[in-house]
């Protein structure tokens, strides 16, 4: 049996005061001699994570040690249940720990229109996260990878017994709405991940199906093609509306390029759009 599990979690993302769309992120239980959460998804995912959980003959009151790839509201939402029910030790990369502690701060300055929906409380950060420090859980290890981009405080997750890569949200959808806050710091974190030696399963946070073999160098190498073709839209949309166009009106005719009509313009997609100016 794998230590490492997949929980698929379906939230509602508010795109607008008036539209939601449904969406999923996974969590992933670690099953060391410590049982430790990567990821929470939103507040509504407490049940879920549950019923995941006793599918593998384990509960939530045994989590000890809930880690984050990062503090975006559909991976840190159920951390205040989480701490009444187990009180497990909460750890995040510095940069991520600011967010998952204090969500008023985190909703001003990222705002999502159903925030407090996704995002049920703070919790204390116990333990930041720097590259390169490994996580003993007992029988299983987790090695932490700096790859910032998606956000400022994004981290992936190497372990090495189980061969396998948990990336978070560094590599861009290539379908849907994009989301990251550098670009640069994007590249480099896919070039980085790329040059990691001995993987040989990836995971996202975007899909419970793990991507192998040769299918991994492709996914990292179609996320950062993916990114040259965003700018290159971009700067194209651009020129086409002229140099002085507000950022919101370019956001929403980029978006239409992507086929996302009503185009969902809001904080995050304004800062990924900027990203590329």
């Amino acid at each position: 049996m794998r230590r490492i599990t997949p929980i698929p979690l379906n939230f509602d993302l508010a795109v607008s005061p008036e539209k939601k769309v449904t969406r999923q992120v996974c969590a992933f239980a670690v099953l060391g001699k410590d049982l430790c959460l990567i990821d929470t998804g939103t507040a509504a995912n407490e049940a879920d994570l549950g019923r995941a959980l006793a599918r593998m003959d384990r509960q939530l009151s045994e989590i000890q040690m809930v880690i984050h790839t990062h503090a975006h509201p559909d991976h840190i939402g159920c951390n205040a249940r989480l701490a009444e029910l187990a009180s497990p030790t909460f750890a995040a990369h510095p940069a991520a720990a600011r967010w998952i502690e204090n969500p008023d701060t985190h909703c001003r300055e990222r705002a999502v229109h159903n925030f407090h929906e996704m995002v049920g409380g703070a919790v204390s950060v116990k333990n930041l996260l720097q590259d390169g420090q490994i996580l003993d859980l007992g029988d299983i290890t987790l090695q932490i990878i700096y790859t910032p981009g998606h956000s400022k405080g994004s981290v992936s997750f190497f372990c090495l017994e189980e061969e396998t890569l948990i990336a978070g949200d560094a590599v861009p959808q290539l379908l849907g709405i994009p989301l990251y806050v550098d670009l640069d710091q994007s590249r480099a974190s896919l070039e980085k991940l790329l040059n990691l030696k001995g993987v040989h399963r990836l995971y996202t946070s975007l899909s419970p199906d793990p991507i192998e073999g040769n299918g991994i160098q492709s996914t990292l190498e179609e996320g950062l093609a993916y990114l040259d073709r965003m700018t290159a839209l971009v700067k194209a949309t651009q020129a086409r509306m002229g140099g002085e166009t507000a950022l919101p009106e370019l956001t929403a005719e980029v978006l239409r390029g992507l086929g996302l009509d009503p185009p969902p313009v809001m904080p995050m997609t304004l800062q990924t759009i900027a990203a590329h100016l």
